[in-house]
């Protein structure tokens, strides 16, 4: 039986103990910064920042002690400090604590790699043209991947950069690792997931995102006459990213889609996660009212969204499984990460 200290895996990260870059500066970039051991068989790294190799956030490693035969899947967990802050000691602690908690579940139950990143959110971003905390970085929002500035340009591709550069420090300790990874992200680290998805299937092999709000991205450019702009849809992400949607692989990567039923937590309302067009377009084709109020009373306009949208989903035939889970609000039980496990499980091969 998973510990109930799991409910709170998103909460007891602001407990853990701090690290900060700042405070390493004689440590060369895309090398260990500190080493830290685990309650489980294995060890977690911080690699220092290397923009040279594609990023610009340093990132923890868990690397599972115990021997794993043949090749394993690297598990990906974006961060989610749930404020703006230019304090970069937030965002790393938490980070630190994040990748603690995984390595004690995960790493109990798969015995696979994690990584997790430090990606910022500041709340000033020098040479940008709206104020930091205008761009999600954590849920990898249109703003976010239009930022032009160097430190925070195209953190999707950052986050890709530490995949890799993670596979060379693995391969060095004896891990083959597959080029598919593993994702998982809550809330707006969930968000980042599910649209990461889209952006690059191929890295893909399974990915599980939830407290989604109802609104995962639809897999549609237009509906009721209207341009589902990213991150609504995905009518110009190819004029965004640069490349086309890759939908042949999209439609092979699974996704485990979820929400408590309980959950209130809207982000709808708020300008650091939609801007008014997306708004409006959300309102119109989802059928739907923001709110700010988080009381039980409002969380079937949730329920009511991501019905919607599993609807779309299968429409597309893409392979998601969509699950509201009875009793909770926005966060986990037992049985949801009884269900995570089995879902990576299942696509382990």
């Amino acid at each position: 039986m998973i510990r109930k200290w799991f409910y709170a895996l998103l909460i007891l990260v602001v407990i853990s103990a701090y690290s900060c870059a700042s405070l390493h500066p004689e440590v060369k970039n895309g090398t260990v910064m500190q080493s830290f051991p685990t309650k489980e068989p294995g060890k977690i790294l911080k690699i220092k920042r290397s923009p040279t190799e594609g990023f610009y956030c340093n990132y923890y490693l868990f690397i599972p002690g115990e021997a794993i035969s043949g090749s394993c899947r690297l598990l990906v967990a974006p961060n989610n400090s749930g404020t703006s802050s230019d304090d970069i000691r937030l965002h790393d602690r938490l980070a630190q604590g994040y990748i603690r908690g995984l390595s004690r579940s995960f790493g109990r139950e798969l015995g696979i790699p994690v990584l997790v990143p430090v990606i910022t959110r500041p709340g000033v971003i020098p040479g940008a043209s709206r104020e930091g905390w205008a761009y999600y970085t954590h849920a990898l929002d249109r703003q976010s991947l239009q930022l032009q500035v160097d430190p925070y340009k195209r953190i999707d591709r950052q986050l890709i950069g530490m995949i890799e550069h993670a596979g060379t420090i693995l391969g060095e300790h004896g891990l083959e690792v597959e080029p598919e990874v593993f994702m998982l992200g809550f809330s707006a680290s969930g968000n980042y997931t599910n649209r990461f998805v889209f952006l690059h299937p191929e890295r893909v092999r399974a990915a599980a995102a939830g407290g989604l709000k109802g609104m995962p991205l639809l897999p549609a450019e237009q509906r009721k006459g209207r341009k589902l702009y990213y991150p609504v849809g995905v009518y110009d992400l190819a004029e965004l990213t640069g490349r086309p949607l890759n939908f042949a692989a999209v439609r092979t990567t699974p996704q485990y889609l979820f929400i408590g039923e309980l959950d209130a937590n809207d982000t709808l309302p708020y300008g650091d996660a939609f801007d008014e067009r997306e708004r409006e377009i959300i309102i119109d084709v989802f059928d739907t009212v923001p709110f700010k109020e988080q009381k039980e009373s409002n969380a079937p306009i949730l329920l009511k969204r991501f019905d919607f949208a599993e609807k779309i989903y299968a429409e597309y035939g893409l392979p998601a499984h969509f699950v509201v889970y009875e009793g909770i609000g926005h966060g986990f039980n037992d049985q949801v990460w009884e269900d995570l496990f089995e879902f990576f499980r299942q696509h382990t091969d």
